[in-house]
């Protein structure tokens, strides 16, 4: 149990072949340790434990670097593992389905669409591509507005 008494905290490990001498990782709970590299299925040697899974490959990867690097690069490897997760998210896109639901909804009140409206909708949603005004334009390619000019726009479904 952790600290909390809430669930086991599950351990990775970190392996080192017995015959290649290259590490590689093992799921906690995962069924054999045969070394991906070589096959061998030698007993291994536990290098290291990891608590986080998303920490394992990090881990092996400076496990098999050469000593003389292994300490100028683990800092740096682990700062950039530790701003991944909000440094690479996609970022969101524009489905068709959140389109017609944006259309849908400022279509209700009104008959008419504003562009600028659109463009509100999308910045919530943190869709920079395509802007209002390509979205209507493709809506009105599709037959689902039609331009009244002056960033206006009325639906037809």
């Amino acid at each position: 149990m952790n600290e909390s008494g809430d669930e086991p905290v599950s351990t990775h490990f970190v392996l080192r072949c017995a015959d290649c001498d290259i590490c590689f990782g093992r799921i906690s709970g995962a069924a054999g340790s045969t070394c991906p590299h070589c096959g061998s299925g030698a007993e291994h040697r536990i290098v290291e434990r990891v608590g986080e899974i998303e920490q394992l490959q990090t881990r092996v990867a400076l496990a098999n670097l050469p000593e003389g690097l292994m300490g100028q690069l683990e800092q740096r490897v682990l700062a950039d593992a530790a701003d991944s997760p909000s440094e690479y998210n996609e970022l969101p896109v524009l489905t068709s389905a959140n389109m017609l639901e944006i259309l849908s909804r400022l279509g209700a009140d009104d008959e008419v669409i504003q562009e600028s409206d659109v463009q509100d909708e999308l910045d919530k949603l943190g869709i920079e591509e395509p802007d209002a005004s390509q979205v209507c334009e493709t809506c009105a390619a599709a037959g689902l507005l039609l331009d009244l000019g002056g960033g206006r726009w009325r639906p037809l479904y």
